[in-house]
Parts: structure tokens; sequence; C-alpha cells
């Protein structure tokens, strides 16, 4: 019963990534000189809360199989990516502001590697963590 939950709050998290990599992808190319604030902050409550909803839904989902995930390296290595999705979210949320204020070619080369990675680390996590899923259960 939780699961079409947890896979509602995946697509909204989906919806609101696209969004902002969209816009970003548009700011980084020159095609915007800066983010729209409002557009920004839309698209990080998107996401922020399809993410709060997954690990609430996840736990759910976690309790009844507990015992079985516990012992299951693809739990252990979706937990990693989880994790550093929670954590990436906080950089993210720290760099975002750069975008409201100045273009990307207006950056310094050590903040535009701290944009790229942060974005990596988040692709690299979704894709990982939707990956690992579909190793819990191999039934």
């Amino acid at each position: 019963m939780i699961f079409p939950f947890h896979i509602v709050f995946l697509i909204l998290s989906i919806y609101g990534i696209v969004t902002a990599d969209h816009a970003a992808f548009d700011w980084m190319r020159g095609k915007l000189q800066t983010m729209d604030k409002q557009k920004v902050m839309r698209s990080h409550w998107i996401v922020s809360i399809g993410l709060v909803g997954l690990v609430c839904t996840g736990l759910a989902l976690f309790w009844p199989s507990r015992d079985f995930l516990m012992t299951n390296p693809a739990f252990w290595i979706k937990m990693c990516f989880v994790m550093a999705l929670l954590v990436n979210s906080f950089v993210i949320e720290s760099l975002s502001h750069l975008a409201l204020v100045k273009p990307f070619s207006a950056l310094t080369t050590k903040k535009k590697r701290a944009l790229l990675l942060s974005g990596a680390v988040s692709t690299i996590s979704w894709i990982g963590a939707a990956a690992a899923a579909l190793f819990l259960f191999p039934n």
C-alpha cells in the first residue's frame, strides 16, 4: 500500500530535478544571465518534498522487511546513495544563490567545479539509488 506513494514521490522528485536542471543548463550555456529566484526556490522545494517523502515512505517499506534488508548488500549500497543525496541537498542549497546573482561565466573556476561536482554527485546518486532498489528483492 505504501509503494505507490513511494513512486509518486520519486516522480515528483524527477519533475523538480528536470525543471531545475533545464534552467541550470540554460544558465551554464549563457542563455540566462541569472536564474529566476522564484523558479529556483520552487524547484528546490519540489525536490525537497519528494526526497523527504521518499525517505518517509522508504522507512515504512523498510520496517516490515528490516531483517532481510539489513543483510542485503544492495540495501546498504542504496543507503549510501540516499545519504549522498541528503548531504548533497545541503551543498546544492548553499551553492544555488550563485545562479541568482552572477552569470555562470563570471564565476571562479573553484565555484564552477563545486557546482559541477554537486550536479554529478546528485545525478550519480539518484541513478544509483534507483538501480540498487532493483536488486533489493530479486524475485
